[in-house]
């Protein structure tokens, strides 16, 4: 039962996260050059997730989902604190301050990750 419950909580994280990861990237879409880029930022962030997913699959036995779901949550928090910038874009009180969300939400993630 325990790992279902921790598939079920990677599965509502991960999703979680891809939301507001996309919703931050067209937030931040003056950043970008192009459209092309947006996508190659998206992908970036779901080919993280993926190599992370595959290896704890490949190489850890029984705590492996207990991992993901430990991974998902802090994909979950990183994209979370991207929240800021595009609430605050998005009814235009704050412009341009999507890279001091990005190094904030990057150096959390860090530090949760080496507890992860």
């Amino acid at each position: 039962m325990e790992t279902k419950k921790n598939i079920f909580l990677a599965v509502l994280y991960f999703s979680l996260s891809t939301i507001i990861t996309w919703w931050s990237i067209m937030e931040a879409k003056l950043l970008y050059a192009s459209p092309r880029l947006m996508i190659i930022s998206c992908a970036i962030a779901g080919a993280k997730w993926g190599v992370q997913i595959v290896a704890a699959l490949l190489l850890l036995k029984e705590k492996k989902w207990v991992f993901i779901r430990h991974i998902a949550f802090v994909c979950l928090v990183g994209s979370y604190l991207l929240l800021p910038y595009c609430i605050f874009n998005f009814v235009q009180l704050i412009d341009k301050s999507f890279l001091a969300s990005l190094v904030i939400a990057v150096l959390v993630m860090i530090a949760m990750y080496y507890r992860a």
